[in-house]
């Protein structure tokens, strides 16, 4: 994120850090918007199949024996109750609120009985009107005994999420809510079907 946008745009929030040390999941694994830094692929392997819109972002996931799929979300081609895991990490930001909802209700189609769905994202507050118009967050993610750096940003006005939001959508689509937790700019929810 930045490259060739004025950082005079950017509202950097503060670093965050995220431990998936111990973050385990069961079967095979759905990775909704699993290009570019490709966490999840990187964690577990063959056990996932990486999903993304932009076949570039799929191509950037370092090599490793996950599956990489160019797909849409809010259409997954995928017969239903075939997943027990389904993740999503920093996607969810750079959809509108009703592809969110699309692709919610996509998840808990595919998903298995007691399937769960986990999701990591950011924080977006409404746009406060001033010049800057790209909200961003640098991230350290511990794994493996590795930290890996990135970061995530998108264009602001007009973007709002929250935890809340996110729950509202999933249990719309018919979810339970298992967790919530929040950081200062990012959150973690764990649903379950």
């Amino acid at each position: 994120m930045g490259e060739g946008i004025d950082e005079k745009r950017i509202n950097f929030l503060p670093a965050e850090k995220i431990n998936l040390e111990k973050f385990d999941c069961r079967g095979r694994i759905l990775d909704i918007g699993g290009g570019g830094e490709g966490i999840i692929a990187r964690r577990f392997g063959e056990r996932v199949i990486a999903i993304d819109l932009s076949r570039e972002e799929l191509e950037e996931v370092p090599v490793n024996n996950s599956l990489r799929i160019e797909m849409d979300a809010r259409d997954l081609k995928f017969l239903d109750e075939e997943f027990l895991t389904v993740t999503s990490f920093f996607s969810f930001m750079y959809m509108t609120p009703d592809d969110q909802n699309k692709v919610i209700q996509e998840i808990f189609r595919v998903m298995k009985a007691d399937g769960e769905f986990y999701l990591w994202d950011i924080e977006i507050k409404p746009h406060d009107g001033r010049e800057k118009d790209v909200i961003a967050l640098d991230l350290g993610v511990t794994m493996d005994g590795e930290e890996i750096k990135t970061g995530y940003g998108v264009y602001w006005p007009g973007k709002e999420q929250s935890p809340e939001s996110i729950v509202k959508m999933g249990k719309k689509a018919g979810f339970r809510i298992v967790e919530v937790a929040e950081k200062a700019n990012s959150f973690f929810v764990k649903m379950k079907k």
